[in-house]
Formats: structure tokens, sequence, C-alpha cells
């Protein structure tokens, strides 16, 4: 369905684009870019109806996307086909004509430019004859030269080489079909890691794209295919890397980087967070308390878990909270308490301790028999006990 965009009067704003497109244009030494007031001068020549040099032209290759927003592609266009029809030497302008390319790649009026000039130049030298003959030669429409390309930067099994592949066809890394193509990439290799290399490439390609919002869906994706795992202590290291990077990237989805976890599936939540809880698991109870036994026991209850949290200041409190219910469970083993939500959370003990409450009373309310659902003792064989009175509250055992 196209589109309809609101008209702006673009003359107030092009001198700024003009500028960041001028600094987004990488040539080499024998060529530079002129300044923006002579792009703009350019652009009143086209208008006014006077004939462009070759030279111009071939400065206005570089801007395709400010000449269509002007109107003036049909007189640039002619202009082109003049300038071509003389030239045997096309370099530059081919050069310029796939930097606009690259950044509007579904527009078929500037692929076909794009053709006419491969098609009318007769001086041919690297990397100009190889993004001819081995992509653009076989493309007979906007949708195939994607698919072309994506298939040439398909084969490359690094990120290094893939950095390199872009030179080769005169791309960069800030062209838009680069980013897309190493987007579709990474959304093809996230599923499908096998060792440290793959994760290697995959860690590599979600550093050059950067913004988690179009990362978002890529790690979904990883983490759906981890949704039938249900123990994460033996995870092979280039898996555990990866959560690491998605934790980075997006946070905790129940912690203050919540809203970065905004349109992500709930399936995918629970299986971050399921690793998440059973690392603290782990930590707090194995490292800190040094209780392997209380740590086997609780993560067999770690998928009912959203949040984790350790307080060494409040006698080493570990609080374990679920959507009903906070357990509370302390460093050293003495008793378990557990609430309603309502009544005590994390959030709680946190705007508790923003608030400057003392340690004693802090203590004394994470111990509260008055108002606590369960208040149960660390006795002999004290887990059957535990047990059964969790499932009376609907918390059933894995494993």
């Amino acid at each position: 369905m196209p589109i309809d965009f609101y008209k702006f009067d673009f003359n107030k704003y092009m001198p700024k684009k003009l500028e960041r497109m001028a600094k987004s244009v990488n040539v080499d030494d024998h060529y530079a870019l002129p300044d923006t007031d002579k792009v703009k001068g350019l652009l009143d020549k086209m208008r006014n109806g006077i004939e462009l040099r070759n030279s111009e032209v071939k400065i206005l290759c570089y801007f395709v996307s400010i000449i269509k927003e002007e109107s003036l592609f049909d007189r640039f266009s002619s202009a082109c086909e003049h300038c071509f029809a003389k030239q045997e030497r096309l370099y530059y302008h081919i050069k310029g004509l796939l930097h606009s390319f690259y950044d509007d790649f579904w527009d078929p009026e500037l692929f076909h430019l794009l053709q006419l000039a491969f098609d009318k130049n007769r001086v041919w030298k690297e990397p100009l004859a190889s993004t001819k003959d081995g992509i653009f030669i076989n493309s007979t429409s906007t949708t195939s030269c994607f698919l072309n390309l994506y298939r040439y930067f398909e084969g490359f099994k690094t990120f290094a080489e893939l950095r390199q592949g872009k030179d080769h066809v005169l791309m960069k890394e800030n062209h838009r079909i680069f980013n897309i193509i190493s987007l579709r990439l990474l959304e093809e290799r996230i599923i499908s890691i096998k060792n440290l290399d793959d994760f290697s490439v995959v860690k590599d390609l979600i550093n050059s794209l950067k913004d988690y919002n179009t990362l978002k869906p890529c790690l979904e994706k990883f983490l759906l295919t981890q949704k039938f795992r249900e123990d994460f202590d033996k995870l092979p290291i280039y898996l555990e890397e990866m959560f690491n990077v998605i934790g980075d990237i997006l946070g905790d989805p129940y912690g203050q980087n919540r809203t970065r976890w905004q349109g992500i599936k709930d399936e995918a939540k629970s299986v971050f967070t399921l690793w998440k809880t059973q690392k603290k698991i782990g930590l707090f109870f194995g490292e800190i308390a040094g209780d392997p036994i209380r740590l086997n026991f609780w993560k067999k209850y770690s998928h009912y878990f959203y949040r984790i949290e350790y307080y060494e200041k409040y006698a080493g409190a570990i609080l374990m909270e679920t959507n009903q219910h906070l357990f509370v469970e302390f460093a050293e083993m003495g008793a378990l308490y557990m609430y309603n939500v309502k009544n005590l959370s994390i959030n709680d003990v946190d705007r508790y301790f923003k608030s400057g409450l003392g340690k004693t009373a802090m203590i004394v309310r994470l111990k509260n028999k008055s108002i606590a659902k369960l208040n149960l003792r660390h006795l002999s064989r004290w887990q059957e006990p535990f047990q059964r009175e969790f499932d009376y509250f609907g918390y059933k055992m894995r494993g």
C-alpha cells in the first residue's frame, strides 16, 4: 500500500540534510565532494533548466535522495543520460549512484539509472568491475539486486570478512542496505549458534547494529530457541555469553530497564528470567551462603520467580518474588518467611532502603510473623514440610 507523506518545504531543512549526507559520503583522495552551498547551487541550476557539466553530474549522483525530494529527478535523469552518452569513463558517476542506491535501494528509478551507467561505462577497474559482474549484471529489479547482495554477504564466515566484503562492492557501514543485510544475517545466525566462532560473528553483528529496538526481534528469536530448557546450570559457554549479551542490551525485564523489553513476547521474557533466576540462586545460595542443599531445593522452584535480590545489609536477606508472594530466606540458615506481595515486595524493600529506614527496623519487617503467610524453620528433613506447604499454595516442584 503506498504511503502518503505530508509535503514540507524542504528548502528550510536542505542545508542541514546536505551537511549530514556530505559527511556520510566517503570517496577516495582523487575526488572531494563540495560544500552544501555548491550542491544547493547545482539544484537551483537544474530547477532553472540550465545544462549541467559532466563534473556537476558526478557530484549530484551522490545526492539523489535530495534531488527526489526537490522533484528534480526527471531533469537529473535526462542530464545523466546526456552525460553517459558522451563519456566512456563513468567510475565516479557509478560510485555516486551506488552511494545513493545503497540508502534508497527500493527505488526502481534510481536502480534503472544505475543500470544505465553500468551499461554505458567502457573503462573498468576494481572494485567496480567485480561489483558489476558479481551483483548487478544478474539483477533485473531492486528485489533481485537486494537478494544478490544478500547472497554475496551470506557467504562470509566471519565479521572481518563481512567488513572487507562491503568494500569490494563500494558499500559503507553507514549505508542503510548494509544495516538491513546485517540484520537479516543476524536473524539467520542467532538461532543457529553452535560454537564460540558462531557467537563471535553474532556478537560483532550486534555491536555493529547497536540500536536495541532494531535488535529486539533477533534477541527474541534466540530466547525462544531455549524455551524448552529447564536447567541453565550446564549451559555451553557460547550460549551463556549470548544470555549475558542480551542482559547487557536489555537489562532486567522486571528492573529499571524493563521498558526495553516492551514488544518482546512473554514466553521469551520467561526464558531470560529463568536463566537469570537460576544464576542468582546459584550465586546467593551457593557462593554467598555456601549451602548446596538449599541451592538445589530452590532451583526446583526457580520457574516461579521473576525477581531475586540479595541484601547483605539486612542480615544477608535473599528475596525471591513471584506474581503473588515474596519468599524471604537468609544467608545464615534460620527460617523462611512468605508474604503476600500486597503486604511486602522487593519494591517495598527498595523504597524503605531509599527512605533511610534503619537496618534493625528493616530486618524486623522481613521477619514479621504476624503478616507472613508462611513461617517455616529449616529443621531436620525440612524439605518435605516446605514442599507440602508450597503445594498448598500452588507451587509445584520441578524435577
